[in-house]
């Protein structure tokens, strides 16, 4: 398994940017080049499923299914959930910082090896 971390600082408290993952309409807007339009598919307390394709080349993108979590109070989970997504998991937590919101996301991807 490969895991990523990646720390950013965004001028928006936690409330708002835990809004935006949420917000299914923005993702063309804002991630034109690692995600596709997004389609709800099942939703419940504190959670969503949906399906985008994830470009791998410019003419190539792979189906992504996933499961999107709140976890109290501050924390954003996605599980890949099918298809070579499957096993995928992105979270994030969110730091409320002076003015804005320190997030802090980590990657697992399962079965990848480091270099």
């Amino acid at each position: 398994m490969i895991r990523i971390g990646h720390e950013i600082w965004v001028p928006y408290p936690p409330s708002r940017v835990i809004e935006q993952f949420f917000d299914f309409e923005h993702i063309p807007c804002v991630h034109p080049k690692t995600l596709r339009p997004v389609r709800l598919t099942a939703s419940g307390q504190n959670w969503l499923a949906g399906r985008t394709w994830l470009p791998v080349l410019p003419w190539f993108c792979i189906p992504f299914a996933f499961r999107e979590e709140y976890v109290p109070p501050q924390r954003i989970r996605i599980l890949g959930i099918r298809w070579l997504g499957r096993g995928i998991v992105y979270e994030a937590v969110f730091h409320p910082d002076g003015s804005g919101t320190l997030v802090r996301e980590s990657l697992d991807i399962p079965g990848a090896r480091g270099l």
